[in-house]
């Protein structure tokens, strides 16, 4: 009796588990084809009303990153996320190297400052 009310708890958290990961999948592929409808020029608020809140947001004084999860299943972040770069409010382009270059420019700012 234990071994088999072990048997289904078992079945039981893994398809919730991988329903979890589903669906997580799923809202990545609805976001990747919504992203189709971003353009350079448009304004943050257009963004969101496309798109949602994003995954997580970064500023760096008048560069702005959302970041949205596009691919649940990815192996690493550089692949599993879609950084939008705005400047001043407004859509600039996407991608990893967007977000590379901003990163690159602030720490190249750091190390001047620094010297």
């Amino acid at each position: 009796m234990i071994t088999r009310f072990l048997l289904l708890l078992t079945v039981a958290i893994t398809l919730h588990t991988s329903g979890c990961g589903v669906a997580r999948q799923h809202n990545s592929r609805e976001t990747n084809n919504k992203l189709m409808q971003i353009d350079t020029g448009m304004d943050k608020s257009s963004v969101l009303s496309i798109l949602g809140s994003p995954y997580k947001r970064e500023v760096y004084e008048n560069n702005e990153f959302l970041i949205y999860d596009t691919n649940h299943w990815a192996e690493n972040e550089d692949e599993r996320f879609t950084p939008i770069f705005l400047r001043d409010g407004k859509v600039v382009g996407w991608g990893r190297n967007y977000y590379d270059n901003v990163q690159k420019s602030k720490i190249e700012a750091d190390i001047h400052i620094n010297q």
